[in-house]
């Protein structure tokens, strides 16, 4: 049985809960932001595997979870990202989780990697009864934006990840961003451990509350826990669509 299959026979209700979209497409997935905005802004993100399944919900599917989070905890953060999917290919199984910003700016994009890892742990605490490898399986969290306004942004955006990739702790956006702008491109993935996240210096969570996972008493095992974190801006500024391929 997959992992999809085992979580959708013990959750067998979730399909129903209010507001929750689940759907099965092929090859592409597209994630969709609901909010009314004034453009330019983004507006939805195509996720593309060739070959592959997605069994895709909305963001209802962890909206909601004070139980797991923020009822019993201090630390943790009530946050839900705008998707999240099962993808199946060839016999493998992987895990994805997707934030959309409308603009570019470094707190939207600390804010969008805190709610994807706030959704991380409501999933694992739901599929903590089945007996799965989970650490075995690819995760990717992807976070999509528009693109840079005009020069001057993209060079403010060049100077801030210069000087923290300078910090001496990993600062995931930083490190994303000066990947991005020096190949030039508009997408930019790099794996980091889960242990690696902390949200204060991307000014992602409300003073006071900063998740520092590598500080908490997590298992070694969930703090070594490989994430691909994927960044994605639109081709060009004033676009509402973005698409990856993941291939």
């Amino acid at each position: 049985m997959s992992l999809e299959n085992d979580f959708l026979k013990i959750y067998d209700t979730v399909t129903s809960k209010a507001g929750v979209v689940h759907s099965h497409t092929q090859n592409q997935w597209l994630i969709q932001e609901n909010k009314d905005r004034n453009p330019p802004c983004l507006n939805d993100l195509t996720l593309t595997i060739q070959g592959a399944v997605f069994s895709s919900f909305n963001e209802c599917i962890f909206k909601n979870m004070p139980n797991v989070t923020t009822d019993f905890s201090t630390q943790m953060n009530n946050f839900e990202c705008d998707g999240f999917s099962f993808v199946s290919k060839n016999g493998e199984e992987r895990l994805c989780f997707v934030e959309l910003k409308s603009t570019f700016a470094t707190q939207h994009i600390g804010k969008a990697i805190a709610q994807m890892t706030s959704s991380f742990f409501k999933f694992y605490s739901l599929a903590s009864p089945i007996d799965v490898a989970l650490f075995d399986k690819k995760i990717h969290f992807i976070v999509a934006c528009q693109f840079f306004k005009n020069s001057d942004q993209r060079d403010w955006a060049a100077n801030y990840a210069d000087k923290q990739t300078m910090l001496p702790e990993t600062n995931m956006l930083a490190e994303l961003l000066q990947g991005m702008i020096a190949s030039g491109t508009n997408t930019a993935t790099k794996e980091f451990a889960l242990g690696e996240f902390y949200f204060d210096d991307l000014e992602a969570v409300p003073e006071g509350t900063e998740h520092r996972i590598k500080t908490f008493p997590y298992a070694q095992k969930l703090k070594d826990l490989k994430i691909n974190l994927t960044l994605v801006m639109t081709d060009s500024f004033g676009k509402s669509s973005a698409s990856l391929n993941l291939n």
